[in-house]
C-alpha cells in the first residue's frame, strides 16, 4: 500500500540555505538514490513547495510501502550520505523538522542498530531454577533490554510499566512510579515477584565519590514475594517525587502473563487499574475498589 510522508521544514531567516539548496548532497548519493529507489518503484512520486516567504519548504514524497520507505531510513548509504549530514545542518543552523504520513506515525531514524548483534553475545537459557537464579542471570548479563515487539505499555493509577525481557514463565518489567502516590496493600496471584530499586526522584542521593550519579539504594533487591504475599501499605508510601523498580517475575502459567498490575489482589489504586483488570479478567471479581482475580463475579 502506497504511503505519502509529508515534510515540513522552517528556517529562522533566509540567509540560511535549507539543506537541499547546499552543495552537501553528493553525486554519489543521487545516484544511489536514483539507482536503488527511484528506478525500482520504491519511490514513486516527489514534489517540493516553498511558502511565499521562503521560510518553509513542504515537501511530499509518495513511497511504494511503509516497508520501502523503512528499508530507506535504515540504508546504511542513505544514512551516511545524507540522513546523518541533513540532521545535523538542521540542527546546526536552527531549522526545524516535522513528519507526517497518510497513514498514521512514522518514524524515521539517521541509523538502525541490529538487535541480532547487539545481544549475541548473550546465552539465554531455556529456563532458570528459580526467581532469584533467573534475576542473577539478567543482573550478570548487564540487564538487556530485549522489549518484546508486542510488549503493551501498562498505564495504571500510580504507575506506568512495559516489559524489558520476557522468556518462557520469566518477565522484566519496568515501572516508574508517579509522584506522591500510596501504594495499597495488596498481593499478585499466581506468580511470584523480586524488585529493584533503581532509584530516581531525587530522595536518596548518590554515595559519596560516586563516579555514576546513580542512587545510594540503586540495586537494593527485595526478598521473594511468592502467591498470596501482601506488600505495599506501608506508611512512607505517598511521599517523594517518583521513583524507577525493576519487577523480576516467574509466573505459574505463562498464557496469562501480562502485568504485575493486572495479576491483583488486593484495594486497587484507581479507575484506570479496575478498567485494566477488566479488560484481562472480565469475570473476575471486582467491586468497591476492590479486586481479586481469584474470584468470580
Amino acid at each position: 500500500m502506497p504511503m505519502t510522508l509529508t515534510r515540513i521544514q522552517s528556517r529562522p531567516t533566509t540567509d540560511i540555505p535549507f539543506f537541499f539548496e547546499t552543495n552537501l548532497v553528493s553525486k554519489e548519493y543521487e545516484e544511489y538514490l536514483k539507482k536503488n529507489y527511484r528506478d525500482t518503484g520504491k519511490i514513486l512520486g516527489f514534489d517540493r513547495t516553498m511558502s511565499p516567504d521562503k521560510l518553509t519548504i513542504t515537501t511530499n514524497t509518495i513511497w511504494e510501502s511503509q516497508e520501502a520507505f523503512a528499508e530507506y531510513y535504515t540504508d546504511p548509504i542513505c544514512i551516511e550520505k545524507f540522513l546523518k549530514i541533513s540532521a545535523e545542518y538542521e540542527q546546526t543552523n536552527n531549522i526545524n523538522s516535522e513528519a507526517v504520513s497518510d497513514i498514521g506515525f512514522v518514524r524515521p531514524t539517521w541509523k538502525q542498530i541490529n538487535a541480532e548483534d547487539y545481544f549475541k553475545q548473550i546465552e539465554i537459557p531455556d529456563d532458570w531454577d528459580s526467581l532469584e537464579d533467573f534475576v542473577d542471570w539478567y543482573c550478570n548479563q548487564r540487564m538487556p533490554m530485549m522489549i518484546p515487539w508486542d510488549a503493551n505499555v501498562i498505564r495504571s493509577d500510580d504507575a506506568v510499566a512495559i516489559c524489558l525481557f520476557r522468556k518462557g514463565n520469566y518477565q522484566v518489567e519496568f515501572y516508574i512510579e508517579y509522584p506522591n502516590m500510596y501504594i495499597y496493600k495488596h498481593s499478585h496471584p499466581r506468580m511470584e515477584v523480586i524488585t529493584m530499586t533503581m532509584g530516581g526522584g531525587g530522595a536518596w542521593g548518590p554515595s559519596e565519590n560516586s563516579t555514576t550519579n546513580t542512587s545510594h539504594i540503586w540495586g537494593g533487591l527485595t526478598s521473594k514475594l511468592t502467591n498470596g504475599n501482601y506488600h505495599g501499605g506501608d506508611s512512607q508510601g505517598g511521599t517523594g517525587n517518583g521513583f524507577v523498580i525493576l519487577a523480576f517475575q516467574r509466573w505459574d502459567n505463562p498464557e496469562e502473563m501480562t502485568s504485575a498490575a493486572v495479576q491483583w489482589k488486593g484495594q486497587l489504586q484507581g479507575e484506570y487499574q479496575m478498567e485494566l483488570i477488566k479488560k484481562h479478567y472480565p469475570d473476575a471479581f471486582i467491586r468497591s475498589g476492590y479486586a481479586d482475580i481469584t474470584l468470580p463475579k
